[in-house]
């Protein structure tokens, strides 16, 4: 179970490398590209506040296990 290490990178995974920014951490924007979404501005701190704060959540039941590709 390593969704806390997913988690914490979400911002690797697509499409989130497209409109977030990690201080100190992403590459800026490439001015000469238009984002069509307001740009997600974070901190490492702050992702591992929302990390902590989301296990201390109780998973909601499906019914079945969430499958993934």
């Amino acid at each position: 179970d390593n969704w806390p290490d997913l988690f914490r990178a979400f911002y690797v995974h697509n499409p989130h490398p497209s409109f977030t920014q990690v201080e100190d951490v992403t590459e800026p924007f490439d001015p000469n590209r238009q984002i069509h979404v307001a740009p997600v501005e974070v901190t490492l701190d702050e992702i591992e506040a929302i990390t902590a704060f989301v296990a201390t959540l109780t998973p909601k039941d499906l019914g079945r296990p969430v499958q993934s590709k």
